[in-house]
């Protein structure tokens, strides 16, 4: 299959070593999965992307952001905002990815943000669309779906619990995040805790100020096994927090 693939087109990927964005992450060994599986992938990022055997089209585009400080101030500079600078970076992309699947050069287009491709699936009824939600469906977004929907567009869900905000949405599977697992080397012999390691936030269910309405955290062993909260800042991926409910656990 000939797949071409976007997350943002103004951010570098493999991203900036102090940034923290996961669909970047996945998406890079996604590719590199595919790829080795058979398939043809051309990965959509700005100049300076390099994927180990990874085809990469950055049509040109200069990055917007090349670390975390950057990012910040893309984010809050109002004047780039109201001019939509960050979404053109996407859009200009992914109109050259439809461009290139009218004439029969894709198979498949992948997104890792619906909104930068919604418009144009769906008024590129033959182009197959498919994309890999990453976020809470939140009713302003599933609203967004809702809108542009098309028989041509498909959601991956990373969740079964994730699809329960729309649970009508034209789903393709459910796929859930995989890890490397050179990194995370598996072991026989585990310690006896468990571990909630992302972003402190609602959206995740763990909040250091303010509960998730729909969202507790609940042991439902209540012998001596803790849970450890391990949580890092988006400027150092240092570990910042790692405590236990009953003892903290060792290397945290």
């Amino acid at each position: 299959m000939r797949i071409a693939m976007l997350v943002r087109g103004y951010i570098l990927a493999p991203r900036p070593a102090d940034m923290i964005y996961a669909p970047i992450d996945l998406a890079v060994d996604l590719c590199k999965g595919l790829t080795k599986l058979g398939h043809t992938v051309d990965f959509f990022s700005p100049l300076g992307t390099k994927l180990d055997g990874v085809h990469v089209e950055t049509l040109n585009l200069r990055p917007l952001v090349h670390n975390q400080a950057e990012f910040r101030e893309l984010l809050g500079a109002s004047e780039k905002a109201n001019h939509y600078v960050p979404g053109l970076w996407d859009a200009y992309m992914a109109n050259e990815m439809f461009a290139r699947a009218n004439r029969g050069e894709y198979d498949l287009l992948h997104f890792h943000h619906p909104e930068v491709a919604l418009g144009l699936a769906r008024t590129h009824p033959q182009v197959p669309v498919v994309y890999t939600v990453h976020d809470p469906i939140f009713d302003w977004y599933r609203e967004l779906f809702e809108l542009y929907q098309s028989p041509n567009q498909h959601y991956i869900s990373i969740s079964k619990n994730q699809r329960r905000d729309a649970p009508d949405l034209h789903y393709a599977a459910t796929v859930y995040n995989g890890i490397n697992i050179d990194h995370y080397p598996f072991t026989g012999d585990p310690e006896d805790y468990l571990l909630f390691a992302g972003r402190i936030a609602p959206e995740k269910g763990v909040s250091s100020d303010q509960p998730y309405p729909r969202h507790k955290i609940i042991l439902t062993n209540t012998s001596s096994r803790s849970l450890a909260i391990k949580s890092f800042t988006l400027a150092t991926l240092s570990a910042t927090n790692c405590g236990a409910i009953t003892r903290k656990p060792p290397h945290c």
